[in-house]
């Protein structure tokens, strides 16, 4: 599953720069390991989000109610996952009408994020 979070600055800078290597979320969205985190950082000073994106993966969720307050869980993220599929090997945004879009390199597109359509590269989607 691909979960959309806020994220704020310092938190998220943490996060880029390898240091901050866990969350604590409330757990009302059922993670999981395997799970993506989408880290969206926002702003709530200027109130809306930068439009930089960092993407985890979950390796381990801590839910204990000896440990932390009901319904909230320690997530431990590691690798970054390809943000051009979040690491699912589909087409985040399949064109309803012409069916899903193939990624051609899941996880491992180098940065490129292409996508192929029918044989061919759909510019729209880079």
């Amino acid at each position: 599953m691909i979960h959309d979070l806020k994220t704020w600055p310092e938190h998220f800078r943490d996060v880029r720069a390898g240091i901050k290597t866990a969350e604590l979320r409330l757990n009302d969205r059922n993670y999981q390991p395997g799970d993506v985190l989408v880290l969206r950082e926002y702003d709530p000073q200027e109130d809306e989000y930068t439009g930089e994106v960092e993407t985890r993966r979950v390796s381990h969720i801590l839910a204990s109610d000896n440990w932390l307050q009901p319904n909230v869980v320690m997530i431990s993220m590691s690798d970054t996952v390809c943000s051009c599929c979040w690491g699912t090997g589909e087409d985040p945004f399949p064109v309803n009408d012409e069916g899903p879009l193939e990624f051609t390199r899941c996880g491992q597109c180098e940065g490129t994020g292409e996508w192929e359509k029918r044989g061919e590269r759909d510019a729209s989607r880079t």
